[in-house]
């Protein structure tokens, strides 16, 4: 599966489940869809665990974070970041 896929996947979750917020569908329909939601969730977690690891993932730890109580970024790192999910 594609990543396209597992995102469109992913927001058909997100879309049940903001039904499942409108009380004015009866409970065991909004039971059934936020199960579906989950049946979706899951789905995807297995698809992207079964992805190989990117080598961003593999990476050193980074520069940027949190350091005396205030956020410091490396914007070197923030770049490359960046372009790589483009």
């Amino acid at each position: 599966m594609n990543d396209k896929k597992i995102e469109s996947l992913e927001r058909v979750a997100n879309a049940l489940r903001g039904m499942a917020m409108d009380h004015r569908i009866p409970a065991e329909v909004r039971d059934v869809i936020t199960a579906s939601a989950s049946v979706i969730d899951a789905i995807t977690e297995i698809h992207l665990d079964a992805q190989p690891q990117t080598p961003r993932e593999i990476q050193k730890p980074m520069n940027t974070g949190i350091k005396d109580g205030k956020l410091v970024v490396d914007m070197a790192e923030a770049d490359q970041l960046w372009n790589g999910l483009s």
